[in-house]
């Protein structure tokens, strides 16, 4: 089974909800994929929800941006949306996406991320 990623634009934010498996090689392409589509879109906030995505755990930080190309999601505002089981990894995401100029916060509930990431447009 592959991963598959589905796509909406609202309110000028992305949301790209991930389900499936992933392997150490298609991360690298998840994250690509959310941040071309947030480019194209030019959607600098975006809510990426990995609860239906499995085998993550040591890959978060490519699949939530953090080790996405600086110059190509500098000034970002990343919510991911998890289950509680992986909270203890996103300390490690938050602080390596705030190396790369991208403010990224872990949440359990996607109404708490969409409601950090509309703060960030007022």
């Amino acid at each position: 089974m592959g991963c598959r990623i589905n796509y909406r634009t609202r309110d000028g934010m992305l949301c790209a909800v991930v389900s499936g498996k992933t392997t150490e090689r298609n991360a690298g392409w998840i994250a690509r994929s959310i941040a071309g589509q947030a480019g194209a879109q030019t959607a600098n906030r975006v809510l990426i929800d990995l609860r239906r995505l499995a085998d993550r755990v040591g890959r978060l930080g490519t699949l939530s941006l953090a080790n996405g190309d600086a110059g190509a999601v500098g000034g970002y505002r990343v919510a991911v949306v998890d289950v509680a089981d992986n909270d203890p990894y996103y300390v490690f995401c938050e602080l390596a996406a705030r190396a790369r100029g991208l403010a990224l916060r872990c949440f359990r509930d996607t109404r708490e991320a969409l409601q950090w990431l509309r703060r960030a447009a007022d």
